[in-house]
């Protein structure tokens, strides 16, 4: 069976790019579990990576600090509650959007599923600039877990855009940046 490549690309990026803008966020921890307690609130920020290449995302969730009911009847203690442990509906991520056009010239915004490195996981510079795209997303789940307030890529679990996303799709996503940075770098017209 041939070895499958390995995301240490996505995952150097993540911790060099993604975890600091994390932590400047306030939130403590290791990889791939953070979390910070803030005006009387604990607040989870888990990332998911896909170890053999496809993707990965990040999402969030709160709850008051203090004991935290659980459905067997016990409480559990502040110091010990999880991500795993919060309700589905006090949860939420993050979905990178883009745009389709019906045959009829409509725009959707559909979701394009996870941040996906499928084609790009041997390129480092590729890497880099996917996870600096998920980092630059960090101030809206922020926002989130402060004030439960709307935000363009912010979606509560379970109630996820359409996706448009394919692996068809993706690599005509990927031939078009390459295309657009080549012609941007003056190499092709």
């Amino acid at each position: 069976m041939a070895k499958r490549p390995l995301n240490k690309f996505v995952r150097k990026a993540i911790r060099e790019i993604m975890e600091p803008a994390i932590r400047a966020l306030g939130f403590e921890g290791k990889y791939p579990n953070f979390k910070r307690i803030e005006d009387g609130e604990i607040h989870f920020l888990e990332i998911s990576t896909a170890k053999y290449g496809g993707g990965f995302g990040y999402g969030f969730s709160w709850c008051e600090n203090g004991p935290l009911g659980h459905g067997d009847g016990e409480a559990i203690p502040a110091d010990q509650i999880e991500r795993a442990h919060i309700p589905f509906e006090q949860s939420a991520g993050v979905s990178p959007l883009m745009d389709v056009w019906t045959l009829d010239g409509e725009r959707l915004r559909v979701s394009a599923g996870d941040y996906n490195y499928e084609l790009i996981i041997d390129d480092e510079d590729a890497c880099r600039e996917l996870v600096t795209e998920a980092a630059a997303t960090l101030p809206q789940a922020d926002s989130w877990l402060k004030t439960r307030g709307p935000q363009e890529l912010v979606f509560l679990a379970g109630h996820y855009p359409p996706t448009g996303y394919s692996s068809d799709f993706a690599l005509e996503i990927f031939r078009n940046k390459e295309d657009y940075r080549l012609r941007a770098l003056g190499l092709i017209d």
